[in-house]
């Protein structure tokens, strides 16, 4: 009797270490869906598919990357858009444009 509920305590625990090390496989995919990343489905397939250290860790850098994003038009890139014909300066972080006397950027403090 004590035999079986030793092997039977091995199987769950050999079943939780299971379910742990899927969990923390998956990490760049659940790290890219929460920050809502466009590209979550290649990051997934990487991950999927990258069956060794070096994949996990590619795809791991590629969910941590900030995406450049106007919130307000949703355009891949902020820095793209116009300088005013007023003059102005493009932050090259965020892509703000404020006053051309400016040395930080008002949206995210980054010198100009």
């Amino acid at each position: 009797m004590t035999n079986e509920l030793a092997d039977a305590g091995k199987a769950f625990l050999q079943a939780a270490l299971c379910i742990l090390l899927l969990i923390v496989y998956f990490v760049p995919t659940m790290i890219a869906v929460r920050r809502r990343k466009r590209n979550v489905t290649p990051i997934f397939i990487l991950n999927l598919l990258g069956c060794t250290t070096v994949g996990w860790v590619i795809a791991l850098a590629w969910a941590l990357t900030v995406e450049r994003v106007d919130l307000e038009t949703n355009e891949p890139d902020a820095r793209t858009r116009a300088v005013p014909s007023g003059g102005g300066t493009s932050c090259g972080r965020c892509g703000h444009i404020g006053e051309s006397s400016a040395r930080f950027c008002a949206s995210c403090g980054w010198a100009m």
